[in-house]
Protein backbone atom coordinates (compact mmCIF):
# COMPACT_ATOMS: atom_id res chain seq x y z
CA UNK A 1 0.00 0.00 0.00
CA UNK A 2 2.67 2.51 1.19
CA UNK A 3 4.64 1.27 -1.79
CA UNK A 4 1.68 1.96 -4.64
CA UNK A 5 1.19 5.46 -2.89
CA UNK A 6 4.63 6.27 -2.98
CA UNK A 7 4.44 5.40 -6.82
CA UNK A 8 1.38 7.26 -7.50
CA UNK A 9 2.53 10.35 -5.24
CA UNK A 10 5.88 9.89 -7.77
CA UNK A 11 4.30 9.83 -10.97
CA UNK A 12 1.84 12.79 -10.01
CA UNK A 13 4.88 15.19 -8.74
CA UNK A 14 6.99 13.90 -12.07
CA UNK A 15 4.09 14.69 -15.03
CA UNK A 16 3.59 18.38 -12.74
CA UNK A 17 7.24 18.53 -13.69
CA UNK A 18 7.51 18.42 -17.12
CA UNK A 19 4.31 20.21 -17.73
CA UNK A 20 5.93 22.86 -15.60
CA UNK A 21 9.55 23.02 -17.97
CA UNK A 22 7.41 22.38 -21.21
CA UNK A 23 5.10 25.62 -20.75
CA UNK A 24 8.32 27.50 -20.11
CA UNK A 25 9.95 25.95 -22.78
CA UNK A 26 6.96 26.68 -25.21
CA UNK A 27 6.69 30.33 -24.34
CA UNK A 28 10.43 31.45 -23.95
CA UNK A 29 12.71 28.71 -25.28
CA UNK A 30 15.71 31.14 -24.75
CA UNK A 31 14.94 32.74 -21.30
CA UNK A 32 17.82 32.81 -18.99
CA UNK A 33 17.32 31.76 -15.34
CA UNK A 34 15.96 35.16 -14.45
CA UNK A 35 14.14 36.98 -16.60
CA UNK A 36 13.69 39.70 -14.66
CA UNK A 37 15.40 43.02 -16.69
CA UNK A 38 16.70 46.47 -14.37
CA UNK A 39 13.83 49.35 -14.76
CA UNK A 40 15.44 52.16 -16.78
CA UNK A 41 14.29 55.69 -16.29
CA UNK A 42 15.23 58.77 -18.81
CA UNK A 43 16.26 61.49 -16.34
CA UNK A 44 14.47 64.40 -16.03
CA UNK A 45 17.15 67.32 -17.80
CA UNK A 46 17.68 69.95 -15.02
CA UNK A 47 16.19 73.31 -15.98
CA UNK A 48 18.28 75.67 -18.11
CA UNK A 49 18.47 79.20 -17.62
CA UNK A 50 15.82 82.11 -17.46
CA UNK A 51 16.16 82.33 -21.39
CA UNK A 52 16.58 78.52 -22.06
CA UNK A 53 14.73 76.57 -20.55
CA UNK A 54 14.31 73.42 -22.69
CA UNK A 55 13.51 70.12 -20.50
CA UNK A 56 12.12 72.36 -17.32
CA UNK A 57 9.38 70.16 -15.76
CA UNK A 58 5.93 71.95 -15.35
CA UNK A 59 5.56 73.53 -12.29
CA UNK A 60 9.01 74.30 -11.41
CA UNK A 61 10.69 76.96 -14.03
CA UNK A 62 8.91 76.01 -17.13
CA UNK A 63 8.38 78.32 -20.13
CA UNK A 64 6.50 81.32 -19.04
CA UNK A 65 5.14 83.90 -21.45
CA UNK A 66 7.12 86.93 -21.46
CA UNK A 67 5.37 89.76 -20.58
CA UNK A 68 4.06 91.91 -23.20
CA UNK A 69 6.63 93.92 -24.80
CA UNK A 70 9.72 92.18 -24.42
CA UNK A 71 12.00 90.84 -27.07
CA UNK A 72 14.55 88.44 -25.50
CA UNK A 73 18.51 87.70 -27.28
CA UNK A 74 19.39 84.52 -25.48
CA UNK A 75 23.13 83.90 -25.00
CA UNK A 76 24.39 83.21 -28.79
CA UNK A 77 21.59 84.46 -30.54
CA UNK A 78 21.72 87.09 -32.81
CA UNK A 79 20.20 89.97 -31.43
CA UNK A 80 17.77 92.29 -34.00
CA UNK A 81 19.84 95.60 -35.38
CA UNK A 82 23.38 94.10 -33.98
CA UNK A 83 25.67 92.73 -36.44
CA UNK A 84 27.44 89.88 -34.53
CA UNK A 85 26.31 86.55 -32.92
CA UNK A 86 26.97 88.27 -29.46
CA UNK A 87 24.69 90.91 -29.32
CA UNK A 88 27.45 93.73 -28.45
CA UNK A 89 28.42 94.93 -31.30
CA UNK A 90 27.80 98.91 -32.09
CA UNK A 91 24.55 99.11 -33.84
CA UNK A 92 24.41 100.18 -37.49
CA UNK A 93 22.24 104.10 -37.30
CA UNK A 94 22.05 107.35 -37.51
CA UNK A 95 23.90 110.58 -35.32
CA UNK A 96 22.18 110.85 -31.61
CA UNK A 97 22.42 113.22 -29.01
CA UNK A 98 20.82 113.45 -25.83
CA UNK A 99 20.95 115.28 -22.63
CA UNK A 100 19.04 115.27 -19.06
CA UNK A 101 19.46 114.02 -15.73
CA UNK A 102 20.55 110.45 -14.90
CA UNK A 103 19.19 108.84 -11.48
CA UNK A 104 20.89 105.55 -10.27
CA UNK A 105 21.35 103.07 -7.53
CA UNK A 106 23.00 100.38 -7.15
CA UNK A 107 23.53 97.20 -4.17
CA UNK A 108 26.78 99.01 -2.80
CA UNK A 109 26.64 100.55 0.31
CA UNK A 110 27.48 104.58 0.53
CA UNK A 111 29.22 105.54 -1.21
CA UNK A 112 29.53 103.24 -3.90
CA UNK A 113 33.52 101.90 -4.02
CA UNK A 114 33.00 101.43 -7.75
CA UNK A 115 32.53 105.38 -8.15
CA UNK A 116 36.41 105.69 -7.20
CA UNK A 117 37.57 102.53 -9.62
CA UNK A 118 37.49 100.24 -6.79
CA UNK A 119 36.12 96.70 -6.50
CA UNK A 120 31.85 96.42 -5.28
CA UNK A 121 31.37 96.98 -1.67
CA UNK A 122 30.52 94.85 0.38
CA UNK A 123 29.49 92.37 -2.00
CA UNK A 124 31.66 91.07 -4.94
CA UNK A 125 29.07 92.73 -7.34
CA UNK A 126 27.54 95.69 -8.24
CA UNK A 127 23.84 95.80 -9.81
CA UNK A 128 21.78 98.88 -10.15
CA UNK A 129 18.53 100.36 -11.93
CA UNK A 130 18.79 103.82 -13.53
CA UNK A 131 17.13 105.85 -15.99
CA UNK A 132 18.08 108.69 -18.13
CA UNK A 133 15.48 111.40 -18.60
CA UNK A 134 16.18 113.07 -22.09
CA UNK A 135 14.65 116.74 -21.64
CA UNK A 136 16.21 117.37 -24.99
CA UNK A 137 17.69 114.37 -27.93
CA UNK A 138 17.34 113.80 -31.82
CA UNK A 139 18.21 110.37 -33.22
CA UNK A 140 18.64 111.94 -37.14
CA UNK A 141 15.57 113.99 -37.78
CA UNK A 142 13.56 111.94 -34.71
CA UNK A 143 12.95 114.42 -31.58
CA UNK A 144 13.36 112.27 -28.22
CA UNK A 145 12.65 115.40 -25.93
CA UNK A 146 10.65 114.61 -22.72
CA UNK A 147 11.07 110.76 -23.34
CA UNK A 148 12.97 108.20 -20.65
CA UNK A 149 15.08 104.96 -21.20
CA UNK A 150 15.91 102.97 -18.18
CA UNK A 151 17.47 99.59 -17.23
CA UNK A 152 17.74 97.22 -15.00
CA UNK A 153 20.85 94.66 -14.39
CA UNK A 154 21.63 92.05 -12.14
CA UNK A 155 22.96 88.59 -12.05
CA UNK A 156 21.23 87.38 -14.94
CA UNK A 157 22.01 90.37 -17.05
CA UNK A 158 20.41 93.41 -18.09
CA UNK A 159 16.98 94.54 -19.17
CA UNK A 160 16.23 98.00 -21.04
CA UNK A 161 12.92 99.57 -20.51
CA UNK A 162 11.24 102.20 -23.26
CA UNK A 163 9.20 104.74 -22.56
CA UNK A 164 5.88 103.27 -23.27
CA UNK A 165 4.71 107.37 -24.59
CA UNK A 166 6.88 106.99 -27.47
CA UNK A 167 6.07 106.63 -31.05
CA UNK A 168 7.28 103.27 -33.35
CA UNK A 169 10.17 105.55 -34.71
CA UNK A 170 11.45 106.69 -31.19
CA UNK A 171 10.86 103.13 -29.86
CA UNK A 172 13.78 102.04 -32.29
CA UNK A 173 15.60 105.23 -31.97
CA UNK A 174 16.31 104.44 -27.65
CA UNK A 175 17.04 100.68 -28.87
CA UNK A 176 19.51 101.61 -30.89
CA UNK A 177 20.88 104.56 -28.17
CA UNK A 178 20.68 101.26 -25.98
CA UNK A 179 22.21 98.88 -27.85
CA UNK A 180 25.13 101.57 -28.88
CA UNK A 181 25.43 101.94 -24.77
CA UNK A 182 25.80 98.12 -24.01
CA UNK A 183 27.86 97.83 -27.19
CA UNK A 184 30.83 100.24 -25.08
CA UNK A 185 30.99 98.86 -21.75
CA UNK A 186 31.37 95.36 -23.24
CA UNK A 187 33.90 96.56 -25.40
CA UNK A 188 35.58 98.85 -22.01
CA UNK A 189 35.85 95.56 -19.83
CA UNK A 190 36.36 92.88 -22.78
CA UNK A 191 39.67 95.20 -22.93
CA UNK A 192 40.47 94.79 -20.09
CA UNK A 193 40.27 90.96 -19.68
CA UNK A 194 37.87 89.67 -22.22
CA UNK A 195 36.99 86.65 -19.56
CA UNK A 196 35.21 89.22 -17.72
CA UNK A 197 32.54 89.71 -20.06
CA UNK A 198 31.75 86.40 -20.36
CA UNK A 199 29.62 86.29 -17.11
CA UNK A 200 25.84 86.26 -17.15
CA UNK A 201 25.44 89.89 -16.13
CA UNK A 202 26.59 91.28 -19.50
CA UNK A 203 23.76 89.52 -21.29
CA UNK A 204 21.56 91.86 -22.89
CA UNK A 205 18.32 89.95 -22.23
CA UNK A 206 16.43 92.46 -24.19
CA UNK A 207 13.52 95.33 -24.30
CA UNK A 208 10.03 96.02 -22.83
CA UNK A 209 7.66 98.82 -22.65
CA UNK A 210 7.24 100.60 -19.19
CA UNK A 211 5.70 103.60 -17.53
CA UNK A 212 8.81 105.48 -16.33
CA UNK A 213 8.56 107.92 -13.34
CA UNK A 214 11.74 109.29 -12.62
CA UNK A 215 11.89 112.91 -10.16
CA UNK A 216 14.42 114.65 -9.26
CA UNK A 217 14.62 117.06 -6.37
CA UNK A 218 16.14 119.38 -4.35
CA UNK A 219 16.94 117.42 -1.28
CA UNK A 220 16.17 113.24 -2.66
CA UNK A 221 15.15 111.65 -5.72
CA UNK A 222 13.40 108.64 -7.28
CA UNK A 223 12.76 106.24 -9.79
CA UNK A 224 9.64 103.72 -10.94
CA UNK A 225 10.43 101.14 -13.65
CA UNK A 226 6.64 100.20 -14.18
CA UNK A 227 6.44 97.25 -12.05
CA UNK A 228 9.76 95.74 -12.31
CA UNK A 229 11.57 98.01 -9.73
CA UNK A 230 12.34 101.37 -8.27
CA UNK A 231 13.87 103.19 -5.68
CA UNK A 232 14.25 106.47 -3.78
CA UNK A 233 17.07 108.16 -2.61
CA UNK A 234 18.21 111.20 0.01
CA UNK A 235 20.76 113.25 -0.81
CA UNK A 236 24.07 113.30 1.63
CA UNK A 237 24.16 116.88 3.03
CA UNK A 238 27.85 117.99 3.50
CA UNK A 239 29.43 120.16 6.12
CA UNK A 240 27.51 122.98 5.69
CA UNK A 241 24.57 121.05 6.66
CA UNK A 242 22.40 122.51 3.43
CA UNK A 243 24.02 121.52 0.30
CA UNK A 244 24.55 117.67 -1.13
CA UNK A 245 27.72 116.14 -1.37
CA UNK A 246 28.95 116.34 -4.86
CA UNK A 247 31.09 113.96 -6.88
CA UNK A 248 33.47 115.27 -10.30
CA UNK A 249 34.57 113.16 -12.68
CA UNK A 250 32.66 109.35 -11.12
CA UNK A 251 34.74 106.59 -12.40
CA UNK A 252 31.92 104.93 -13.15
CA UNK A 253 29.31 107.14 -14.81
CA UNK A 254 30.14 109.72 -16.80
CA UNK A 255 27.91 112.77 -15.40
CA UNK A 256 28.75 115.78 -14.37
CA UNK A 257 28.05 117.32 -11.16
CA UNK A 258 27.03 114.14 -9.54
CA UNK A 259 25.08 114.36 -6.36
CA UNK A 260 25.52 111.19 -3.92
CA UNK A 261 22.35 109.87 -1.98
CA UNK A 262 21.34 106.98 -0.27
CA UNK A 263 18.54 105.00 -0.78
CA UNK A 264 15.55 104.17 1.16
CA UNK A 265 14.62 101.20 -0.56
CA UNK A 266 15.88 99.53 -3.68
CA UNK A 267 13.90 96.45 -5.42
CA UNK A 268 14.02 95.42 -9.16
CA UNK A 269 12.32 92.32 -10.20
CA UNK A 270 12.20 90.80 -13.99
CA UNK A 271 10.96 88.01 -15.64
CA UNK A 272 14.74 86.50 -16.45
CA UNK A 273 15.42 85.68 -12.78
CA UNK A 274 16.91 88.87 -11.98
CA UNK A 275 16.29 90.03 -7.75
CA UNK A 276 17.28 93.41 -6.33
CA UNK A 277 15.62 93.65 -2.70
CA UNK A 278 17.45 95.99 -0.14
CA UNK A 279 17.91 99.34 1.65
CA UNK A 280 20.56 102.51 2.73
CA UNK A 281 22.20 101.30 -0.53
CA UNK A 282 24.04 103.65 -2.39
CA UNK A 283 22.41 106.25 -5.33
CA UNK A 284 23.59 108.95 -7.70
CA UNK A 285 22.35 111.89 -9.68
CA UNK A 286 23.92 113.95 -12.04
CA UNK A 287 23.91 115.17 -16.01
CA UNK A 288 24.50 113.36 -19.10
CA UNK A 289 25.42 114.78 -22.40
CA UNK A 290 25.98 111.91 -24.30
CA UNK A 291 26.24 111.21 -27.99
CA UNK A 292 26.83 108.36 -30.70
CA UNK A 293 30.70 109.87 -30.48
CA UNK A 294 30.69 109.74 -27.15
CA UNK A 295 33.52 107.25 -25.56
CA UNK A 296 31.97 105.48 -22.93
CA UNK A 297 29.17 105.97 -21.10
CA UNK A 298 29.54 103.86 -17.75
CA UNK A 299 32.09 100.79 -16.43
Amino acid sequence: MRRTLFGVTLAVALMAGAAFFGTRSSADPEAPASSAKPRTETPTPLCGSPTDRKGCPAGEDADEPLPPGVSVSAPGSAAPAASSDNGHELPAGKPWHIQGNLSEACTCSVPCTCNFGLSPSPQHFCHAIFSLDIQTGRYGDVSLDGLRLAAGNAAQGTVWYLDERATPAQDEAMRVIARTIDAKLVAYWKAVDPKTVEGPEFRLLGFQKARIVQEVGEKSNRLQIGDAGRFESDYLMGIDGKTPIVLENNWSWNIQHGIKGQTRKLTYRDSFGNRIDTASTNANQGRFDWSDQTPLYLR
